[in-house]
């Protein structure tokens, strides 16, 4: 019996064949990229030969990098102390005040006052726990002639800088032997040698028969009554009128206020804190006289709230 072949069935040359040639093809491409690779092997190698290499023992890499690691380190607390420390020795900038220069303390009871402060407590020789309120309180209070005390620190840097506001002269007070600058406070800041004859004559002159033996830092009236007189003396410099002094009649509140030109004097009362109050008084008081033609022989008292008497 005769056997037929099935159609469309490939025989075994024709997938020898597509072997054979699969195979012809990936030889080829292996080919090809061995001879890239080669270039590139080949390249890489005289790039290196170029190059010199330095060979070092096998201990040297590591000893090397942890002398690195210890001398960095070493730097930045170095750096850190530098820049969190500060230095007990401090700059310090006197400030005069406006439109006056007097020489108060010496420069070196200035330092000391500093240095004290600064040196009070531990904490104050770092940065981040330095209490400014402190050295600040401080100063003002062992520094008699000191308005405001401002302490800066640099960021980068140690040394603090301290600016000292000398107080600003209000008036001159004088008593029965002496002659004082008063502050807005009333304190005593520096006797009157500390001024030049030129601004000595800014300043109102207040004077009392008492004799109490001031020095330096004391308090001698009270803040009320220094508001109290300057108030006083702007009014009546808007006015064009001029103060030739006043004075405090010792254990009361009366203020006396003597005018240049004037036969008479004004009694003012300083337990009342309305001095504009009284100062409008006396100007509706004595613009009422002088219409009269009536001239106050002895004095125009304005104690009395909304009411003037004249002698």
């Amino acid at each position: 019996m005769r056997k037929f072949r099935k159609k469309n069935q490939p025989t075994k040359n024709r997938h020898s064949q597509v072997n054979s040639s699969f195979r012809e093809v990936n030889a080829r491409v292996y080919q090809q990229n061995n001879k890239i690779n080669n270039r590139k092997r080949n390249r890489v190698a005289s790039l290196r030969e170029k190059i010199p290499r330095q060979v070092l023992p096998d201990n040297t890499p590591a000893r090397v990098r942890h002398w690195i690691i210890v001398c960095s380190l070493f730097i930045l607390f170095i750096v850190t102390i530098y820049i969190v420390i500060v230095s007990p020795n401090a700059n310090i900038v006197i400030v005069q005040p406006s439109g006056f220069n007097y020489q108060g303390l010496s420069m070196s009871q200035y330092k000391h006052a500093v240095d004290k402060a600064l040196n009070a407590s531990i904490y104050n020789r770092f940065k981040p726990t330095l209490s400014t309120y402190d050295v600040t309180a401080s100063l003002n209070k062992s520094l008699p002639d000191v308005g405001y005390v401002t302490v800066t620190v640099p960021l980068i840097g140690s040394t603090p800088t301290v600016y000292i506001q000398l107080a600003q002269p209000i008036l001159m007070y004088q008593d029965a032997v002496n002659s004082y600058i008063i502050d807005s406070n009333g304190d005593i800041v520096a006797d009157k040698s500390a001024l030049s004859p030129t601004d000595i004559s800014k300043l109102p002159v207040v004077s009392s028969s008492s004799n109490g033996n001031y020095s330096v830092g004391q308090q001698i009236l009270s803040s009320d009554n220094v508001k109290f007189i300057h108030i006083l003396q702007l009014a009546f410099k808007a006015k064009n009128i001029t103060v030739s002094k006043y004075v405090i009649v010792p254990g009361t509140e009366q203020l006396n206020v003597y005018l240049a030109n004037e036969s008479y004097y004004i009694k003012f009362d300083l337990h009342q804190s309305d001095a504009l109050q009284q100062v409008g008084t006396y100007l509706a008081a004595i613009t009422t006289l002088r219409q009269q033609g009536i001239v106050p022989s002895q004095y125009i008292n304005v104690m009395v709230s909304g009411r003037a008497f004249y002698k």
